[in-house]
């Protein structure tokens, strides 16, 4: 069987919902989406077949995209024949590359750091892809550039209980993102996903992803990580794809956590649980149950946040899942729950 490499960005994962891991022909060049479990990723391409003989291919950075917005992902493509690896660099971040059907690949964040509540700026940004031939370590690079458009975010006024409110002290959320920082900062090449990501509870969107935040009354000063479903307490909470558990504890602020790594750097975390059902290391299915929903941590109720990480940053992964009210401004802070 032989793709385009066009055909190959596409074919990462299927494009056609908003909340698929997807080379989409969009302005966010990555999204996630739902549909049915799987099991693991199938090859992209027919290994075994004998590819025909044809001229060199001199390497080639393929985007099918050169915008992405504050908080969207895209997909980085090095194509080419004799290359021995790749790294790409953006906005003075590096990050790795796997090897897949016939490129080195890599997702590429323009989110919010782990630990910042800060979105990049809107601007133009150059992107580079530095590689090593196979026989030749000379250093070469490619250049292009992407433009990151603004979001709309909305913005909220949160009030805490007394007693809750302990848990916005700077010192906690320090602790908490060390422990976030050593969970999501690792990258293993395999591709543990097929096809859509799941959805990890079937409640409505109560809260949307890069949601600006007062609380108590104060400045605006803080960011949503990720989008929270109003789910009752108990509820059970499904695992969005196939991936690896790295994590499950208790942290200050998000509460009862599981991290999931699903490789190529990205990775999804299942916050203010009442119940965790895995173990680190346990391997888990798309649509497994992994634990209940719950309201410990920084709550106001009970919910359960999801957050994506791709590359070290927090993303935007559920834009199009509900209608949502871009630039609404909210003072309902009751019925939502911050997680930093």
């Amino acid at each position: 069987m032989t793709l385009s490499r066009r055909a190959l960005l596409r074919s990462l994962v299927p494009a056609g919902s908003a909340l698929a891991l997807a080379a989409c022909v969009e302005e966010d060049a990555v999204h996630f989406s739902i549909a049915e479990p799987g099991e693991g990723p199938e090859p992209l391409l027919d290994q075994t077949a004998a590819p025909p003989a044809r001229a060199q291919e001199p390497p080639a950075i393929r985007l099918l995209s050169r915008t992405v917005a504050q908080g969207g992902t895209f997909l980085v493509g090095l194509t080419g024949d004799g290359i021995a690896s790749a790294e790409v660099e953006f906005r003075d971040w590096v990050y790795p590359t796997a090897w897949e059907g016939g490129a080195f690949l890599a997702v590429v964040p323009a989110g919010q750091v782990v630990g910042s509540t800060a979105q990049p700026s809107p601007g133009t940004y150059p992107l580079g892809v530095r590689f090593e031939l196979e026989g030749d370590p000379t250093p070469r690079t490619l250049q292009s550039t992407i433009a990151i458009t603004p979001t709309n975010f909305p913005v909220e006024y949160l009030t805490f209980d007394p007693q809750t409110a302990t848990l916005l002290d700077p010192a906690l959320t320090e602790q908490e993102v060390a422990i976030l920082g050593d969970a999501y900062g690792t990258f293993r090449p395999p591709r543990m996903w097929d096809g859509f990501f799941v959805r990890p509870s079937r409640a409505s969107i109560s809260d949307v992803y890069g949601s600006r935040r007062s609380y108590q009354g104060g400045p605006v000063t803080g960011s949503h990580s990720g989008v929270d479903f109003g789910a009752a307490a108990g509820q059970p909470v499904a695992a969005a794809a196939y991936g690896r558990v790295v994590m499950g504890r208790r942290v200050p602020v998000r509460g009862n956590m599981i991290i999931l790594d699903h490789g190529l750097g990205v990775f999804t975390g299942y916050c203010h649980l009442s119940e965790i059902w895995v173990a680190p290391g346990q391997a888990v299915r798309a649509g497994e149950q992994i634990g209940a929903v719950g309201a410990t941590g920084l709550v106001t109720g009970a919910h359960l946040h999801w957050e994506v990480v791709a590359g070290g940053q927090h993303v935007d992964v559920a834009g199009g899942l509900e209608s949502r009210r871009g630039g609404e401004q909210r003072a309902d802070g009751q019925a939502h729950a911050p997680s930093v």
